[in-house]
Order: structure tokens, then sequence, then C-alpha cells
């Protein structure tokens, strides 16, 4: 066994009761719903066999929202491997008393909390799992700003953890274009995030500023995601991240996945999404050091 954590982004499914209207309905619709017990307890079992040379297995699972799968519920109290701990992305709006069977077997939870939804049992969840690697996102739109700025400030009075989270108007469809927010939103927006605005501009959040920049250029370099890192999509195809480069590693419910000790020189001119930006890169292209 080696001393070395996989890390494990799963996108569960894509049911979520929630339907936002700000959020694509691709995410929602339930066209991949989320795999019942008899699909998903050998898939999970197989994963736990191909990951025995790893020392820690963080096991991170969204949607949809993930809470409305009974068999992940299953899963996690039910695992008995001290190596697998598990995360969740959720809108927590599970029942109390999901979150006080599961909270004790989470390493970490980012919750978001949604102005259409109840405030008080979202601030009740929050009590049963703060101290259980807790972040909380305050979903805000133009329109709600006022809303969103007050449901944040009860939020930070009760959890240390708390950001608000501005939208993008293309939301997985690039993720480059923000809601049409005020110069005044996005002053107290900084002012929140400690940051000084003479000193940056709005732009340079975008995908579209750091590819014309060439930021996060890595084509050539060695890539180690597929190696300390993995992705699951909801047909259970893995990859070695959301770039879905260099084709899938098989697939968790047939079973066909093996893990690769390979890491892969990256194919792509930017590398976009935060989870594939966590892995390891060799510090210069085509593996030079």
């Amino acid at each position: 066994m080696t001393n070395e954590t996989l890390t494990i982004d799963w996108n569960f499914g894509n049911e979520c009761a929630l339907k936002c209207n700000y959020c694509n309905v691709e995410l929602h619709d339930g066209a991949n719903p989320f795999p019942l017990a008899d699909k998903f307890c050998p898939a999970f079992d197989h994963l736990i066999g191909q990951t025995r040379a790893f020392s820690r297995v963080n096991l991170e699972f969204s949607g949809g929202e993930p809470t409305q799968s009974t068999s992940l519920q299953y899963v996690i109290l039910s695992n008995t491997d001290d190596r697998v701990k598990f995360k969740l992305v959720s809108n927590g709006q599970a029942p109390v008393m999901w979150w006080k069977l599961i909270a004790y077997k989470l390493y970490a939870l980012t919750l978001t909390y949604h102005l259409h939804t109840d405030l008080e049992h979202f601030k009740r969840v929050v009590t049963i799992t703060r101290r259980h690697g807790l972040k909380i996102f305050v979903a805000i739109t133009p329109d709600t700003w006022a809303a969103g700025i007050a449901a944040y400030r009860e939020l930070r009075a009760l959890h240390t953890d708390v950001d608000l989270q501005l939208l993008y108007s293309n939301f997985t469809r690039g993720n480059d274009q923000y809601l049409k927010y005020t110069d005044d939103q996005w002053s107290v927006y900084y002012a929140e995030k400690g940051i000084d605005v003479k000193n940056l501009q709005q732009v340079e959040q975008t995908i579209e500023f750091k590819r014309v920049n060439h930021l996060n250029n890595y084509y050539g370099h060695i890539c180690w995601a597929g190696v300390t890192q993995i992705i699951i999509d909801n047909f259970g195809y893995v990859y070695r991240g959301w770039c879905k480069s260099n084709g899938h590693m098989g697939n968790m419910f047939d079973q066909s996945f093996r893990i690769d000790s390979r890491p892969k020189p990256c194919p792509k001119i930017q590398c976009k999404n935060g989870f594939d930006l966590q892995a390891r890169k060799s510090e210069g292209s085509w593996g030079i050091a």
C-alpha cells in the first residue's frame, strides 16, 4: 500500500427536487436517475477493490441532489473500510434525521443555500454538520440580492466558512459569463472576499480571460489526473478528469474499470475544471522538469 490519497469525484445522477431556474435542466431533469442498491453496491465494492493500493480514498458525491438516493445512504452507513472517507455536495434539503444518521461518516460537506428553500431547516442542518468539514455557499442572483445578503449574514453568524456564490448565465456551457450583477453588487462581493477591487478586474475571473492570456495551459505537461484523482459520470464511466481526455478508463457498473498508475501528457490548451486543476502537473511541457 502506498501512502497516497486517491480523490474521486462521482457525479452520481441528475435527480433534484429543487429544479432551480438558474441551474441547467440537464442537472435536475432526472434523465439519469440514481442507481438502485442492486446496481450501486456491486459497483462500490468493485471500486474499493481497485483502490487497495491507496492509504486513503476521498469519495465525493454530487448530482443532482445525492441525498435523494437511498442506495447512497445505505452504502455510506454500511461501509467498514476505514480508508474510505465520504464528502457530499448538497442543497441541504434532506430531512434532519437523514443528516443526524450520516453526518459522522463525512470528512467534508459542501452545502448550498437556495433562497426559495426553508432557511430555518437549512440552519438546523448546519448545526448538525458544522463539525464535519462544512463549507457553505449562498446562491445569489441580481434580483434576489437583498434577501441573499440577509441569509448570508444569518449563516455567517452560525458558521464561519460561508461564501456568496455569484452565478453564471451560461452555467455548464463555458462558465465565463456571469448574470448581470451591478457594480455595487460586485463591490459588496469583493469586499466580503477581502479583495481590493482596485487591483482586480472582474473579467480576470473568467475562463475566456485565462484562455486569451494562456493561463492554466498545461498542453504537453505530464498530468497525474487519472492516477491520484478520477471522476465518474452519471453513467458510471470513469475518466481521468472532467476534460475527459484520453478516453474513459472503463465503467463502474459493468466492473470494467481498472486503476492506472501511469500519468499522461495533457492534450488540452487550457485546463478549465477546478477539480482537474488540483491534479499534479509536471513543471515543463512534455514532462520536462
